[in-house]
């Protein structure tokens, strides 16, 4: 039970811990597990600004794109490069 004089509990997402040596990329568009000791220059394509979503559409502003079937915009490969960035 929610009281006001208690901030909210945080929610931790409900995946399991990674293997020693490997993490999660935080970068938009990209997210995957990868092998820390195999992350270089060119390891990650991501894009720079966060997805929005408005009206039905979905779209990346960092790179023009906007798609209406979800789908179709998880597809749009990422207009950066450079290493992942692991996540907390």
């Amino acid at each position: 039970v929610f009281k006001p004089s208690e901030p909210p509990e945080k929610k931790q997402p409900n995946r399991p811990p990674l293997p020693v040596g490997r993490a999660r990329c935080r970068h938009y568009g990209c997210q995957n597990e990868y092998a820390t000791a195999d992350n270089g220059e060119s390891a990650c394509r991501y894009h720079a600004q966060a997805p929005v979503f408005h009206e039905g559409t979905k779209s990346w502003p960092c790179c023009n794109v906007k798609k209406w079937d979800f789908d179709e915009f998880l597809a749009v490969p990422g207009c950066c490069t450079g290493p992942h960035e692991p996540s907390d």
